[in-house]
């Protein structure tokens, strides 16, 4: 549930929603103590200092819950590769190969705890005579973390149909401002046209 927006609001309000100890008292209810929990659903709330009825309003101690990204994929050909190398997916940020192919509708996503909010720069498989490989960009807060801890996840997919799973290589490639691509072994090879929307799991 979350609370109201706009109008009448009290202490019920925040019992109801958080829970607590009676006699309840504002300073049960800062975020990350004992009842509100630190996400991005209690944004408003302080964590310390001056707490009021109405940093509550819009608020919810319900974990977010953003499995989903979504883009149109595209192709790129590497021009005069030897290997016939191509790239597919989404990039939109310029990868080594010097191409950006695809676009992202929502190209954000929550991680399970709803601490944070992550945003894909790449979700790109490539092929070509000599390799084998997938790549996953995300631009964000990862602290440079591996594939799961800053995913809370281990697969990449659209339906049942599972494109990156965290195992194999795992090496990183870190290039600008909170830009860490994870390469592993491919699954599936990414889609080459159309609209999709693809999950974690």
């Amino acid at each position: 549930m979350t609370i109201v927006s706009s109008g009448a609001i009290s202490i019920n309000s925040l019992v109801g929603e958080y829970g607590g100890s009676a006699p309840h008292s504002m300073n049960e209810y800062y975020k990350g103590g004992s009842y509100v929990s630190n996400h991005s659903n209690n944004s408003s709330v302080p964590t310390s200092g001056t707490i009021a009825l109405n940093n509550f309003y819009g608020q919810s101690n319900t974990t977010p819950n953003d499995l989903n990204v979504a883009g149109t994929c595209g192709v790129y050909n590497v021009p005069l590769s030897k290997y016939s190398e191509q790239h597919q997916g989404i990039n939109s940020t310029t990868d080594i190969s010097g191409a950006t192919i695809g676009s992202w509708s929502d190209s954000s996503f929550t991680n399970p705890a709803g601490t944070t909010t992550f945003t894909m720069t790449m979700a790109t498989s490539y092929t070509s005579t000599i390799g084998n490989n997938a790549w996953l960009g995300i631009q964000g807060n990862h602290g440079g973390g591996t594939f799961q801890s800053v995913t809370g996840h281990t697969q990449f997919r659209i339906g049942g149909t599972t494109y990156l799973t965290a195992g194999g290589y795992a090496g990183s490639w870190i290039s600008g401002s909170n830009h860490t691509r994870w390469q592993f072994s491919r699954t599936n090879t990414m889609p080459t046209s159309g609209a999709y929307t693809f999950n974690w799991a």
